[in-house]
């Protein structure tokens, strides 16, 4: 069925957009109802591919020493064949690959991981065609939208680019290693957003919310396990 019965009584509470972006935040059970009758995913798309890279555009000064830095860190430790020149030109253009790569990074990324709850859920014959889960995984961004807009405020104060959240605030000094990689995954405001997820697959699939929900978990732990080479120096 395309249009799950969530409880054939039950009506599902209309919602414009504004309420539906607000109420990823303050009530995701109801907003999740809604997007599984109506699944949307424009918003998303957009809140992907520009919201991100509107901070780094913000905050260009300090998003463009963070990433020079990361790319002379990465490079002094592996043994690269380039030459200092090289180097430095590879230094110099990366805030501008940054910008360009974000968006798609992004949007590949909430299409790899609804393929993977997807997948997973339907190996345990779970409901919803694609659209819905599309839609749960990308209004859940919005998470993420509040954890930049944060971060932008209080990077006029700080002068970091972002706002850190995660384990890793407990042992900076495994920086630069395999394990802070992993530690910067586990995130309050990724937690947050995976969360919410689990409540729409939970609501879309119609089966135990153990099942969802340990779904949802598993492609969170093994997101942590991939990205956490790329993020061990964050």
């Amino acid at each position: 069925m395309e249009n799950l019965e969530l409880n054939n009584e039950e009506q599902v509470k209309e919602m414009n957009f504004m309420q539906r972006v607000i109420g990823i935040i303050i009530s995701p059970i109801e907003t999740m109802k809604n997007l599984i009758e109506k699944p949307r995913i424009l918003y998303p798309i957009f809140a992907m591919a520009f919201g991100m890279v509107l901070l780094y555009l913000i905050r260009f000064p300090v998003f463009s020493e963070y990433i020079k830095n990361n790319v002379q860190m990465a490079l002094s430790q592996t043994n690269t064949p380039l030459t200092q020149e090289q180097i430095n030109a590879t230094v110099k253009m990366a805030p501008y690959m940054a910008l360009i790569s974000t968006p798609i990074a992004n949007l590949f990324s909430w299409l790899i991981i609804t393929v993977a709850i997807f997948g997973l859920i339907k190996l345990f014959k779970g409901q919803g065609n694609f659209k819905q889960y599309l839609s749960i995984t990308g209004y859940a961004y919005t998470i993420t939208l509040l954890y930049l807009f944060l971060s932008l405020i209080v990077s006029f104060f700080s002068g970091e680019l972002t706002i850190n959240s995660s384990l890793t605030l407990l042992a900076q000094s495994l920086k630069g290693s395999y394990i802070y990689g992993v530690m910067r995954g586990i995130d309050l405001f990724t937690i947050w957003y995976y969360v919410v997820i689990a409540i729409g697959v939970g609501l879309v699939s119609n089966i135990s919310k153990t099942k969802a929900y340990a779904v949802v978990a598993l492609v969170y732990i093994a997101q942590i396990l991939i990205q956490a080479n790329s993020l061990k120096l964050m």
